[in-house]
């Protein structure tokens, strides 16, 4: 009936008469744990990823999960290259993002940077075949997604498959733990009812029927593409194809398109010099109409319109131009090192702009992550540079192994605590304003800061600071049981519970604002109270 129903559907591009479900609880054949695991870890991983903010559950989901997926589909003899490597190592290192930082757009660029990196890292050690050269990444990757998606009903049946007792047995096994779940859902409640200790324990690990029920399902579902993801690389040996760009440029072509957007710039370069270069001393050009903010933004506006079309330009040349015994045709060299070189004036200048910018009104989480995706934008071009003279050199690899540094960089390094703690010691030291809000809207990061600003001279901050204080108690303690007038008094505060504790919702930045927050209600002898009635 199996070979029947392959014959039928071409879809499938794993033979379910070559794809045999191994034998259960054997060290080596290890299918339907590993199956098992990862609808644990999909429901784990769900639950951390909507409802926990992102802290440490998810790094521990995620790394167990790659290692565990890692191991399970590592062929003997493969041996991943450098970049393919990095990005494994690289993918573990950004998750520790998650409970370092509070910061939500750190953790999403973390998040899809470690998704894009870890597959790459899979494909590479499952021995599939892997060509370097322009575009093949990009064939990597979607081919990985692609097949995952159009094997999923292939998988599902052969790990059901009734070939022998042991698999059958298996099969029934994982029916009976489905079959279960409604029922326990239904005693459980039950017996908490009778019995206090009992259902203590189920509220504990079970905040709420509902959304346990949310995550159950949901989780269901990513592990229908965690598996089928995973086996695909376990079991599917059909190798990738790849196709050589066919669409190819005249040189001709290619070199006077080239020379005349480099005599553009060149002219321009010449005529606006005397203004192009006045961000590196710190002056505003004379008569100069826009402000500080306005001066900076109009340098990264200028960054990413010329870079980007730089990129594509040259990128694309280097794709589509006939070469000369496999290498770029001089008359298309030149004029793409001088437009490289001309990018990196503008990187420099829009660099110097936002430096210019910090110096004078703070650090913000919008001005440290222009100037790192300035940084990015730079090393790009140094890629491409490279690229141009070795025409082995992977590109888009290389591109993506720095983009997770830089992105481990931001997320290990705490962007947030960075800003608060760079924008208060610049203003005790009298270079810049204190935006009081602003600490407080940073995040975890800020509450700390926050207690500092209590105790400055300037009575106008340290009453803002306070207020912001005040505020910080009723989002991260639950109030809603406490009489509003016994709220002032520490001894009522010691018992309120945390709004954000547990393993899942774990990180350091949230554990250090808790502990500001008890040190100084501690000494102040309970929270100062700011149109308590509002609450």
């Amino acid at each position: 009936m199996s070979e029947e129903i392959n014959k039928n559907d071409s879809t499938l591009n794993i033979s379910l008469k070559d794809y045999k479900v191994k034998p259960l609880f054997q060290k080596k054949n290890s299918d339907i744990i590993v199956a098992v695991l990862l609808v644990l870890l999909s429901i784990l991983g769900v639950s951390a990823l909507f409802w926990h903010e992102l802290s440490l559950g998810f790094t521990i989901v995620f790394d167990v999960a790659l290692i565990l997926i890692s191991s399970f589909i590592l062929k003997k003899g493969v041996k991943p290259g450098f970049l393919f490597f990095a990005c494994g190592i690289l993918s573990l290192i950004c998750s520790g993002s998650f409970f370092i930082t509070s910061n939500p757009i750190i953790k999403f660029i973390t998040l899809l940077v470690i998704g894009v990196s870890s597959i790459i890292w899979l494909s590479s050690i499952s021995g599939k075949e892997y060509k370097s050269g322009d575009y093949n990444l990009i064939i990597f990757f979607f081919t990985a997604i692609y097949r995952a998606l159009s094997n999923i009903s292939g998988i599902f049946k052969s790990l059901f498959s009734k070939n022998d007792s042991k698999s059958k047995t298996a099969s029934n096994i994982l029916i009976g733990i489905v079959c279960a779940i409604p029922a326990v859902l239904i005693v459980v409640p039950i017996l908490s009812n009778a019995d206090f200790a009992f259902g203590s324990l189920v509220s504990r690990i079970f905040d709420d029927y509902f959304t346990l029920i949310q995550k159950i399902i949901l989780g269901l579902g990513v592990s229908v593409v965690a598996i089928s993801l995973t086996f695909s690389f376990k079991y599917d040996d059909k190798a990738y194809s790849y196709r050589e760009l066919s669409v190819k440029v005249n040189n001709t072509t290619a070199s006077a398109f080239l020379c005349v957007l480099s005599s553009v710039y060149l002219i321009y370069l010449f005529s606006q010099l005397a203004y192009f270069f006045s961000a590196f001393s710190s002056i505003l050009p004379k008569d100069y109409k826009f402000t500080y903010a306005e001066y900076a933004r109009r340098g990264f506006f200028e960054l990413c319109i010329i870079a980007v079309i730089n990129l594509i330009v040259i990128y694309a040349i280097i794709l589509l131009s006939e070469k000369n015994n496999g290498k770029l045709a001089i008359s298309a060299k030149i004029p793409s090192i001088f437009i490289i070189l001309f990018t990196f004036i503008i990187i420099a200048t829009a660099f110097s702009k936002m430096i210019m910018y910090i110096n004078a009104y703070g650090c913000t989480v919008l001005r440290i992550g222009t100037s790192a995706f300035m940084a990015w934008i730079a090393i790009l071009f140094v890629c491409i540079l490279i690229r141009i003279f070795s025409m082995r050199f992977d590109f888009l690899k290389t591109g993506l192994v720095f983009a997770l540094i830089i992105t481990a960089v931001l997320g290990l390094g705490n962007i947030n605590a960075f800003i608060a703690d760079y924008n208060y010691n610049a203003y005790i030291d009298g270079k810049i304003k204190m935006d009081v809000k602003y600490m407080a809207d940073i995040g975890d990061e800020g509450i700390p800061y926050l207690y500092k600003l209590t105790k400055v001279r300037d009575e106008k901050i340290a009453e803002q600071a306070n207020e912001e204080l005040s505020y910080k108690y009723y989002n991260y303690y639950d109030f809603e049981e406490t009489n509003i007038e016994d709220i002032n008094s520490y001894k009522k505060f010691e018992k309120l519970q945390k709004s954000k504790e547990g393993i899942s919702s774990f990180s350091i930045p949230l554990s250090k604002a808790y502990k500001t927050l008890e040190k100084y209600a501690k000494e102040e002898d309970g929270i100062v109270l700011v149109q308590a009635e509002e609450y």
